[in-house]
């Protein structure tokens, strides 16, 4: 099975591959993929230990820990930091001083708001990890945001490789180290913290001091309301936008939590890093590149063809493996204590399809400013997702049943994103994608069907 996989992969490489040598695009890209790639070894060696050390209850903390910040940092800088790429030169300086007090205000708020539901007794965030520590991470995180749109904007991609290398090792590392220390209430919250930590002071160390002496300059409240003014699109619907897919993908997290336990919130936490794996490692990198370019250089038909024959190739790649046969293999990876973790993948797989192909090409909205697009589908996307996945819960479907009918719903709303994609960019979808593509898509799915119909 294994053997298939990689010799289908190998034979498409070259035919898919052959227009990016040349391309900008790709040589950008190049550099953050080469550490995405490292970062995907290292779990190879890490997760196996980690998911033998750590229990599916442990992962369950971390997930309800890594779901909270995933819809935290999506408002944490009210999306004014995708600003930072787009905006002219001159009001560089001031939107990165704005993105940084924006920051300080909402993690204050966020700080006071968790504390007040803790102490009302509201059961999430009596049972939550660590508020404290969960600060720390907010505020670590947001310095390395702010300065990885920066490093982007200066296109100093080796900068930014390395940061994403050394933020996996470093996690991996401690993670390990921390597991059997009684100071930490869970070593894979506090190792993450830990790595993101020294990630933050690397950054600050190599990025270029010209462009950071901007928070030495002085500006008056009206040169700040016009900063906003000018990039109110981004606040008004990129922000809503984003939170809505984010909390679309780790509101599931609480719904599991609170109707089927830590366990199923451990599960279903690794088996969602399995099935974006292709954003982790290759989507994510060329999602950035691929705004820096468009929005420097226009052009947007004609990269946005590179960009969607690249993820159509990388979105089959998780349900292919899933329908194969790779559902056993992740439990042999992980350990015996994971069999719960295949059958959520099966369930989940078709949904990672249209999530793999949108997520890469959502730049194109803020280049166009039509974020207000962005926004209508990624509400669909969250309301679909969510009443699913709760009349699931509700009616005590089993956890396979009510991630499987969560999956179809958001695949509806993803799909009706891809679809206004290829509006704005007037591509041609079939035109575009390769005839054999197309072919190994149908195929791939009908095992899927097939897999999913004899799991249910």
């Amino acid at each position: 099975m294994f053997l298939l996989l990689v010799s289908i992969i190998f034979s498409m490489k070259n035919r898919l591959f052959s227009g990016f040598k040349s391309n900008e695009l790709v040589n950008g890209s190049i550099k953050l993929i080469s550490s995405n790639i490292l970062l995907f070894l290292l779990p190879l060696i890490v997760t196996p230990i980690l998911s033998r050390i750590y229990t599916p209850s442990d992962f369950g903390d971390w997930g309800v820990f890594s779901g909270a910040y995933s819809i935290v940092s999506v408002i944490i800088f009210l999306g004014l930091e995708q600003a930072i790429i787009k905006c002219e030169e001159s009001k560089f300086p001031l939107l990165v001083k704005l993105c940084l007090y924006t920051s300080l205000a909402v993690v204050l708020f966020i700080s006071i708001f968790f504390i007040i539901l803790k102490l009302v007794d509201v059961e999430y965030f009596v049972n939550f990890p660590s508020v404290p520590i969960f600060v720390i991470y907010l505020v670590c995180s947001s310095i390395v945001i702010v300065i990885q749109n920066i490093i982007n904007r200066r296109e100093l991609y080796t900068y930014m490789a390395w940061g994403s290398f050394l933020l996996g090792l470093g996690q991996a590392v401690f993670r390990i180290l921390f597991s059997k220390n009684p100071f930490f209430y869970n070593g894979l919250i506090a190792g993450t913290v830990f790595a993101t930590i020294l990630n933050a002071l690397y950054y600050m160390c190599v990025v270029d001091p010209k462009s950071m002496k901007c928070l030495l300059t002085r500006n008056g409240i009206s040169d700040y309301k016009q900063c906003i003014s000018e990039n109110r699109r981004f606040p008004l619907f990129d922000a809503p936008a984003s939170l809505f897919a984010f909390a679309a993908l780790n509101l599931p997290i609480i719904v599991l939590f609170l109707f089927y336990g830590k366990e199923a919130v451990g599960c279903f936490s690794i088996v969602i890093q399995l099935l974006l794996m292709p954003i982790s490692l290759v989507g994510a990198a060329v999602g950035k590149v691929y705004y820096a370019k468009i929005s420097r250089e226009g052009k947007l038909q004609h990269t946005s063809e590179y960009i969607l024959r690249f993820v159509t190739f990388c979105a089959i790649l998780p349900t292919l493996f899933l329908a194969l046969g790779g559902d056993k293999f992740l439990v042999f990876f992980l350990g015996e204590k994971w069999v719960d973790a295949g059958n959520y993948a099966l369930c989940l797989m078709i949904w990672s399809i249209p999530t793999i192909l949108t997520e890469p090409l959502i730049p194109l909205y803020r280049k166009l400013d039509k974020q207000l697009n962005l926004l209508v589908y990624n509400a669909s996307y969250f309301m679909l997702g969510i009443c699913f996945l709760y009349l699931g819960c509700k009616y005590n479907l089993n956890v396979c049943k009510t991630l499987f009918i969560f999956a179809i719903a958001a695949s509806i709303a993803k799909i009706g994103l891809f679809i206004d994609m290829l509006k704005q960019t007037k591509i041609n979808f079939l035109q575009v994608v390769p005839n054999y593509l197309i072919i190994l898509y149908i195929a791939t799915l009908s095992i899927a069907i097939f897999r999913i119909y004899n799991l249910l």
